[in-house]
């Protein structure tokens, strides 16, 4: 009996997980400047950066605490940590400063 008690609460952890946590997915705008810049993230690892009208595409892996990104035509990816904070996507730039994006 007990084990099936963990179970069924290993199942609703689980569940509530992945229900509830978009991780990266989504459009992320830039919180810090008049000029829109945004980050986009799709479910299938490609992504873009959208900043004055230009969009660069991209690819992306993420772990969960960094994220590399691949930008179309570049050889060498850029690996940054995030974390998210609700609807906030706060990304460490190359210079250790903290970046936040909100999701849109």
């Amino acid at each position: 009996m007990k084990k099936t008690i963990w179970v069924i609460v290993l199942i609703m952890i689980i569940l509530t997980t992945a229900c509830g946590a978009k991780g990266l997915v989504g459009k992320w705008r830039y919180d810090g400047s008049s000029t829109d810049y945004y980050y986009i993230f799709n479910d299938d690892k490609t992504c873009a950066y959208e900043m004055a009208g230009a969009k660069m595409e991209c690819t992306y892996e993420d772990d969960g605490t960094k994220v590399t990104i691949l930008y179309t035509g570049n050889t060498k990816a850029n690996t940054y940590e995030y974390k998210i904070d609700g609807d906030k996507l706060i990304i460490k730039d190359g210079l250790g400063k903290d970046v936040t994006y909100i999701r849109k």
